[in-house]
This record gives structure tokens, C-alpha cells and sequence, in this order.
């Protein structure tokens, strides 16, 4: 029987030898990204003041996917509209939103640990996405302002691993 961390080796109808990392290594892979928790916590109980940094790990609500490690943004106060979370509207159409008050600023687009970006939308605004399963809009970032992106304290939740 063939140890489970070696690689296993098969021969393509071309004759090449492949390798095929082993499967405790893709399944390890496959969760790296994630939250490894079921206990996450809301932003109310974080109890944290504008100016401080996010005590724990943001998460995206609905995959757990780690969006953003804790200590890399801080909280502040900004009033921006963000569209209601995954919603379809027919194109040219204004979606249904809110404006949204606390804000997490990351000042670092390479920061974050997974988020997807929107196409532009009017002249100078993306969304912020979970990457990996596409909820959003989590945030904004106008591109006038390239070292702001902001991502929305009620859209994530919180984690400590």
C-alpha cells in the first residue's frame, strides 16, 4: 500500500509522467482561506471606537470566507449609499440601497485576503465582493481616492481564526 503523503504517479496516454499532489494536501488547500470557527461574533459585540483597528478576523456572512486579517483596517465614520446585498435590477435601472454609516478603511488594496472588485460603475465606483462566492456589494471604493476602501462593519462578521 503506497504511503498517503507521497504523490501519486500516473502515466498519460501521451507517456508523460504526472504528479498529483496528495489529497490531505489539496483538501488543506481547499479550506486555507476559510474561518476555521462556527462562533462568530457580530459588531455590536466588538465594542470598538472610531479610530480603532478591527480586533478580529472579518468573514464573509455567507461562505466564511477571511476577507480581511485583524489589526489592517480602521473603523471611521463616513456616510456613503451602498446598494441592499445581491440584488437584481434590470441594467440603467437605480438598485434599492441604504446609506451606510461605519465603515472599516483599509488604505491597501493588497491587504485585503479576499475580495473581488465590480466592474466600474458611473464614473469612479467599485463594490467590494467576497471573492470567493461573489456576495456583495461588503464595501466601496472610489477610485478618486485610491488608498480608501471601505468595507461596511454590518456586511461581515467577525471571527478569531
Amino acid at each position: 500500500m503506497a504511503d498517503s503523503t507521497q504523490n501519486d504517479k500516473t502515466e498519460e496516454a501521451t507517456g508523460q509522467l504526472v504528479t498529483h499532489p496528495p489529497a490531505a494536501l489539496l483538501e488543506g488547500l481547499g479550506s486555507q482561506g476559510k474561518c476555521k470557527t462556527d462562533e462568530y461574533k457580530t459588531f455590536e459585540e466588538l465594542q470598538v471606537a472610531e479610530g480603532q483597528t478591527n480586533p478580529m478576523i472579518l468573514a464573509c456572512q455567507q461562505c466564511r470566507s477571511k476577507i480581511l486579517r485583524a489589526g489592517k483596517a480602521t473603523l471611521i465614520a463616513k456616510e456613503v449609499f451602498l446598494p441592499l446585498v445581491s440584488q437584481k435590477k434590470a441594467i440603467g435601472t437605480q438598485p434599492d440601497g441604504e446609506t451606510v454609516k461605519d465603515y472599516w478603511l483599509v488604505n491597501e488594496m493588497m491587504t485585503f485576503e479576499n475580495v473581488g472588485f465590480s466592474n466600474t460603475v458611473g464614473t469612479s465606483t467599485k463594490y467590494l465582493t467576497c471573492a470567493d462566492c461573489e456576495m456583495g456589494p461588503l464595501g466601496i471604493h472610489d477610485l478618486q481616492n485610491p488608498q480608501e476602501f471601505l468595507v461596511a462593519v454590518r456586511r461581515v462578521k467577525y471571527a478569531a481564526n
